[in-house]
């Protein structure tokens, strides 16, 4: 009898898998087990490209290449001919997150509407959450979080002469990495005062 390994996970490009544990009982009494774990495009338990190296009840699988793969460990017993194959388990692997439209800056007169900012995702795994952060400097470092900006857009205040800078981080609850935006300068400047 075999006890399987988990069903099925999906992860971000290089983000951390679960192992594949498997635990046999049964068979021979004081007999070793011999593993061979094996991949396969198909979900199937039958057909697939062993492992090289993947002789133990445990595997960790490729987190690098995108796409999906179903792994699957026969294990046998060599002193009795008895062999046992485990259910498939589904890992895909899908391409990290990134930006596919950048937060846009504006010069603007005092108190007048800036341009929203704004972030547009694509890829990941999971819900995006976001912060905005504004910083005195041209830089992703360094910025104070904004209270209250936690969508994937922003209204920046115009009240106030001076330039600042924003940018956004965004994590995933999928296993994802965090990632920046661009970094946005908002300009204020006083209104013109017409001259006799």
């Amino acid at each position: 009898m075999i006890h399987q390994a988990i069903a099925t996970q999906e992860v971000c490009q290089n983000a951390s898998l679960q192992d594949l544990i498997v635990s046999v009982s049964g068979g021979v009494t004081a007999s070793n087990f011999e593993y061979q774990w094996y991949s396969n495009t198909n979900n199937l338990n039958s057909g697939g490209t062993s492992i090289a190296g993947a002789n133990t009840d445990t595997y960790t699988p490729d987190n690098t290449n995108t796409g999906t793969l179903y792994y699957y460990v026969v294990v046998k017993q060599t002193e009795s001919g008895c062999q046992v194959i485990s259910a498939t388990s589904e890992v895909t692997i899908t391409p990290g997150p990134s930006i596919a439209t950048q937060p846009v800056g504006s010069d603007i007169c005092l108190d007048g509407a800036a341009t929203t900012l704004e972030v547009v995702t694509q890829n990941g795994v999971g819900t995006p959450t976001y912060q905005w952060y504004s910083n005195m400097n041209n830089s992703t470092s360094g910025g104070n979080p904004i209270s209250g900006a936690t969508n994937s857009t922003y209204n920046p205040p115009t009240n106030t002469v001076g330039e600042i800078f924003y940018y956004v981080v965004i994590s995933f609850d999928g296993g994802c990495a965090d990632i920046e935006s661009n970094v946005a300068s908002v300009m204020v400047v006083q209104e013109p005062v017409a001259s006799r």
